[in-house]
């Protein structure tokens, strides 16, 4: 169960799986010859992986393993679904950098796929002419981005929110609503 704090200050996520036309879905079942497991912390989840073959594969899971063909694997999106302290449910998209981590599934053993919280968000600034950008940069443990337009909680979007700019003195000197895009 994630803490009500770390959804409030970070949002939470849904990954899309949309990288690939040609996806192979995949979910439960013994193993064939040449197959391995995957598992995720999350009772409801998707994700998308991609080989260095160009093997692209969706998974959709909960709490038992997903069989998935043995070989490395790059996480390209995920979603997933989890419920605060006050029972509210959340569900984050993200997306990764198919150059990311390596996620290596051998023959008859599981492996954690791993994204999401711990989650870390950082400012990021841009200046072009007299215009300042203000802009969220949210990071989970994969190393998959999440955007806070991707987070809904009990299916509705939330509000963008909100910042202010204090002077050294602590005055407020501007404040603001971030906007989604």
């Amino acid at each position: 169960m994630l803490k009500k704090s770390a959804l409030k200050t970070v949002l939470l996520m849904v990954c899309a799986v949309a990288l690939c036309t040609s996806c192979a879905t995949l979910g439960g079942g013994p193993a064939p010859e040449g197959m391995g497991y995957v598992t995720s912390d999350y009772g409801q989840y998707s994700a998308q992986l991609i080989s260095d073959s160009g093997r692209c594969l969706n998974l959709r899971g909960g709490a038992d393993r997903v069989e998935v063909p043995i070989g490395e694997y790059r996480l390209a999106a995920c979603t997933f679904v989890d419920k605060d302290d006050e029972g509210a449910q959340w569900q984050i998209v993200g997306k990764s950098e198919p150059a990311r981590s390596v996620l290596s599934v051998s023959q008859s053993r599981t492996t954690a796929l791993t994204f999401g919280p711990p989650i870390t968000v950082s400012l990021g600034v841009e200046q072009q002419g007299d215009a300042l950008s203000l802009g969220l940069n949210i990071r989970g443990q994969g190393g998959e981005t999440y955007s806070p337009a991707e987070f809904t909680q009990n299916g509705r979007q939330l509000a963008p929110p909100r910042f202010e700019i204090k002077d050294g003195r602590g005055e407020i000197i501007a404040r603001g609503q971030f906007h989604y895009g």
